[in-house]
């Protein structure tokens, strides 16, 4: 699948954002480092990817809405 064509599309951009969302929210639950550089380290990849799920669904929401924009104004 090319990811050009999935981020142009905003559905099938929401279900990524969801995958990515619970995986930051699941990090802490199966990952337990046993040094404190490697709680550090656990905790900015699960920042990363939190935001970057973040990131992914508030993409989709714009470009639906311009889609949904374009559409009604007869684009």
């Amino acid at each position: 699948m090319n990811f050009r064509n999935a981020f142009k599309n905003p559905k099938r951009m929401v279900p990524i954002g969801t995958l990515f969302l619970a995986m930051g929210i699941l990090i802490p639950m199966f990952l337990h480092p046993a040094s404190q550089s490697g709680k550090d380290w656990l905790e900015g990849a699960r920042g990363f990817v939190l935001g970057f799920a973040i990131t992914i669904m508030f993409a989709s929401f714009v470009i639906a809405k311009r889609q949904r924009q374009n559409r009604c104004a007869g684009n």
